[in-house]
């Protein structure tokens, strides 16, 4: 697989734990400002979820995954990005990783166990929050919810 490396790029919002808005140093003092996409087939949880149904563990799984991730790689530091050349996501986000601070944003997801393979079928991934929500529970990372 080729890639393409930049090395100015200022993190500017982390909306999920693989979903990042850069602003990528282009030259002349020209920025561009650019979608992420964490690329390697992995996939983390959504948090635009149904905040209402309070069954809702991808959700919760999602906010504890960006909360790491903006306390890892926080905004308006700079970053590298490793990207996959001539690949867009489909929303037209750059496929790749991030480093910051000698840290991968992906070595970091799946140390802590918080990703799941994006080849999944949407049933399956809930299984896999749902695991992981409980996880994260008995570690005392997340509180349960009390019926």
């Amino acid at each position: 697989m080729a890639t393409k490396t930049f090395d100015a790029v200022i993190l500017k919002d982390v909306y999920d734990g693989d979903t990042f808005k850069l602003m990528v140093d282009v030259g002349f003092k020209m920025f561009c400002e650019k979608g992420l996409r964490l690329g390697y087939m992995l996939d983390c949880a959504e948090v635009r979820q149904d905040w209402s149904d309070p069954n809702d563990h991808e959700k919760k799984v999602g906010i504890y995954t960006r909360d790491l991730v903006r306390e890892h790689f926080p905004v308006g530091s700079k970053v590298v990005v490793l990207s996959e050349k001539q690949r867009m996501g489909k929303y037209g986000r750059i496929i790749g990783d991030v480093l910051f601070d000698r840290v991968w944003l992906s070595q970091l997801l799946r140390d802590n166990g918080l990703v799941v393979s994006e080849n999944l079928s949407n049933m399956d991934k809930q299984i896999e929050w749902e695991k992981i929500y409980s996880r994260l529970v008995s570690e005392g990372k997340l509180q349960s919810e009390k019926p």
